[in-house]
């Protein structure tokens, strides 16, 4: 297999711009990135399972997960723990390897209330029993935005609107 040159390897620094060009790249004019602020309340649920915890042949994380994107849910998230105990107080760790068992699994999901609302049989469906807690958050996304005027194809002259 033909090794490419990487970006870095690609470019002399040493005979300037015209190197990078040899190789196909082009400077393009660098401008100020702008991030547009845009909020909005969500609905967070955390789910609590343990690793062994099944839904099939796949772990209980798992198919939460895939049903979640299935369902087109906004956001969802595996944690795994390192260390923790339920309902039944046995402690679970991963401190001795050779005796780790179902350590603890959290699924987070966030969407829109309406949509988590609707999710909320599914979880029943596939985990029940398992702890369930429910939050509304405040969700902010920066978004990039080109500055003002820049995507504005028709070029603005003096006196026009």
């Amino acid at each position: 297999m033909k090794n490419l040159p990487t970006r870095t390897s690609a470019i002399d620094h040493s005979t300037g711009p015209s190197s990078r060009a040899a190789v196909g790249y082009v400077e393009t004019p660098q401008c100020e990135e702008v991030l547009v602020p845009t909020s909005h309340v969500a609905t967070r649920i955390v789910i609590f399972l343990s690793e062994d915890d099944r839904s099939g042949r796949h772990g209980l994380h798992e198919a939460l997960l895939d049903r979640a994107r299935e369902d087109g849910l906004a956001g969802a998230t595996v944690w795994r723990g390192i260390e923790g105990f339920g309902g039944s107080g046995r402690m679970r760790t991963d401190r001795f390897p050779d005796a780790v068992i179902g350590l603890p699994v959290t699924v987070e999901l966030v969407d829109s209330p309406e949509r988590i609302e609707a999710f909320l049989p599914v979880v029943k469906e596939l985990a029940p029993g398992s702890l369930v807690t429910r939050e509304e958050v405040n969700v902010t996304r920066f978004d990039s935005a080109q500055p003002p005027g820049l995507d504005d194809p028709t070029p603005k002259t003096p006196g026009s609107t």
